[in-house]
């Protein structure tokens, strides 16, 4: 029968059972052996490498340096319940191991199983006294005392360390007292490598992320920076060019935006492997960020063909990507800069590799450009421009300019459009297509977009105390803006500075403000429709499906884009298609604008359709705020 063994720190005197002279000396050697065992065990759990190295040491220690018969630990088996799994055992203990395993014979209930039940150490003095008919295998062993110490870690049992003697009752106090507080430290020694373990996987884990992209598993821009004069150096010394590809994948943001970000994702991650596979041992690719990867060609085959390899991975790239149930057809740019023709670092070649992207995306995108010494590096002119903005926000550079729209029945100019420029201190009065794009980039668009939406309040309100018969001002409203910005508040704090009524402003949408994050932008403008602010849809007809946003938000004014009454009076299908748009306005019980209005023949047949009203050069330019007066009580209009 196992015993559980009790705390018996405290000595105690046997006086009836005084031992002999012999019996004395024997169990002064075995706890000599112990003393030694300790020592040993001691120095290989301060020189552990791994938790399976020192568990098979200290089993093996338990025989040469102990003298005992076998040690084992065992670790409870989470598919078995009550069941052990031996992990670590002294040599010639294999087949005794199997019965364990397998839970036969004398370890059908083993010491180790009672241990970690009870969490205290378990002893048998004398294994013959068991039942042993199967226990062949265990008896000519020649074992006949048994102990098993629980290995607890911050008070759990993490499993047991069990040492046999062929001595019945084998183990005395004092070597139990030893081998408790030997297994303690075993304990915290396992404790402490599994420790150092996942502090190790953790620290890789860290620097996998700090220098790969977390979606596409590819080197990132850290690890290119990391690596670059070492992958460089091998073709510098023998004289090779290492050409360096910046490559973009075109329109990216509209596909997350028209089927999602989840979609994108994966044509990211498919991307890369597409360039990854192309690549091959030639060089290193990284994605540098968003839509955008780096390619170091610094084991390049010349041979091959620079323009070659460029159009055949760019072959590889525009081959249909799945999404969902359709096949999407992705294009890129590539900027090529050469190390060390180009540039000799990595900031400089980068730099001259995105002044060659940038000149390709400017000549139609869906292709490459090679970088030459007279082009100009357009990203540090953007990043010029970027502090230029920064400084124009802060010094109250921005003007508004209004264009006058007129009601073709009522014969008179009833509501101005705000449009904004940038009196810019070098170069003088800049247009937004100048300046707007970087601005909605860089998130910069929200506060200008914000004091447009104040100056343009104020500047009606200043008007119709002088006046003016103007019923409305319409302002731009960036997607943006929309997104990022507070558009309710910003709107509901102009109308009350500014003492308007909120039907007398009017935010102009383009249909992109509605692509992506579509609910939520439909949300902003239903709160901003309660509140009565007017809203009308801009560049009608040239987006992705304007009568689908009609049926989801109910806007109150049509704006025909310029690019549809540019080919009025003309061709039969250019004047059906105005035709149709101010036949569907009227359907809809929405009033309708054409936009880009410069010649009398436009006017007239404009008029012919019961077009309300329009806008352009025919009327007037964009004016500064002091011209308005006079155009709005004099409209000269041919």
């Amino acid at each position: 029968m196992f015993v559980s063994r009790k705390d018996d720190s405290s000595p105690s005197l046997d006086t009836e059972n005084s031992p002999t002279l012999d019996e004395m000396f024997l169990r002064s050697d075995t706890l000599t052996r112990a003393l030694r065992l300790i020592v040993s065990c001691n120095h290989a759990m301060m020189h552990a490498a791994d938790e399976q190295t020192l568990l098979n040491e200290i089993c093996q220690l338990a025989v040469d340096v102990g003298g005992y018969t076998m040690a084992w630990v065992g670790f409870p088996d989470p598919t078995r319940d009550g069941r052990v799994t031996p992990v670590s055992w002294s040599s010639g203990a294999d087949s005794l191991m199997a019965l364990v395993s397998a839970g036969s014979g004398y370890f059908r209930r083993c010491l180790v199983t009672e241990a970690l039940q009870q969490q205290v150490t378990t002893i048998d003095d004398d294994c013959e006294e068991r039942p042993r008919e199967d226990d062949e295998e265990f008896v000519a062993s020649g074992f006949r005392s048994g102990v098993a110490i629980p290995l607890l870690c911050d008070g759990k049992p993490i499993g047991a360390l069990s040492i046999y003697s062929a001595a019945a009752s084998g183990f005395g106090s004092n070597e139990l007292r030893l081998f408790e507080a030997m297994t303690a430290d075993l304990a915290f020694g396992i404790k402490t490598l599994r420790a150092r373990i996942e502090h190790e996987a953790a620290k890789r884990k860290l620097d996998h992320l700090a220098y790969h992209d977390h979606l596409t598993g590819a080197p990132n821009r850290f690890q290119l920076q990391a690596q670059f004069t070492e992958l460089t150096k091998p073709a510098v010394t023998m004289g090779r060019q290492s050409p360096m590809l910046l490559l973009d994948l075109d329109n990216f943001r509209e596909i997350n935006d028209v089927w999602g970000h989840d979609c994108g994702d994966r044509i990211l991650v498919e991307a890369t492997k597409r360039l990854v596979a192309n690549v091959g041992s030639q060089g290193i690719v990284c994605r540098h960020g968003g839509d955008e990867f780096a390619i170091l060609l610094y084991n390049f085959d010349a041979a091959r063909g620079l323009d070659r390899f460029v159009r055949e991975l760019l072959a590889a790239l525009n081959e249909p990507y799945s999404a969902e149930s359709s096949l999407l057809e992705v294009t890129a740019s590539v900027g090529v800069a050469i190390h060390p023709a180009h540039a000799d670092t990595l900031i400089d070649l980068t730099r001259a590799a995105d002044a060659a992207l940038q000149r390709i995306k400017v000549s139609g995108k869906s292709g490459y450009h090679v970088f030459s010494e007279d082009m100009p590096f357009e990203a540090d002119a953007q990043r010029a421009l970027l502090v230029q903005l920064r400084q124009a926000i802060r010094r109250g550079e921005f003007v508004l300019h209004y264009q006058p729209q007129y009601d073709v029945q009522q014969k008179k100019i009833v509501g101005v459009e705000a449009l904004i420029r940038w009196q810019h201190p070098d170069r003088g009065l800049i247009g937004p297509a100048s300046f707007i794009t970087l601005a909605e980039k860089t998130g910069l668009i929200v506060p200008i977009g914000d004091w447009v939406i104040d100056t343009a309040c104020e500047q009606l309100a200043t008007w119709k105390k002088m006046g003016l018969p103007l019923q409305r001002i319409a302002i731009n409203i960036s997607a943006v803006q929309l997104r990022r910005g507070d558009l309710l508040t910003t709107v509901s704090n102009a109308l009350r500075q500014s003492g308007l009524c909120a039907p007398e402003i009017e935010l102009e949408l383009t249909e992109s403000t509605f692509l992506g994050d579509g609910e939520s932008s439909f949300q902003a403008l239903r709160d901003l429709r309660t509140l009565g602010v007017k809203l009308s849809l801009d560049d009608f007809g040239t987006g992705y499906s304007s009568l689908s946003y009609l049926k989801t938000l109910r806007v109150d004014r049509l704006k025909i884009d310029r690019s549809f009454i540019r080919d009025i009076p003309g061709p039969a299908d250019a004047e059906a298609i105005v035709k149709t748009i101010i036949q569907l306005s009227r359907n809809l019980k929405l009033a309708v604008t054409a936009e880009g209005v410069e010649t009398a023949a436009q006017r007239q047949m404009l008029e012919e359709f019961e077009c309300d009203e329009i806008q352009g050069y025919l009327l007037s330019q964009p004016v500064g705020a002091d011209e308005v007066p006079d155009l709005v009580l004099s409209p000269t209009i041919s």
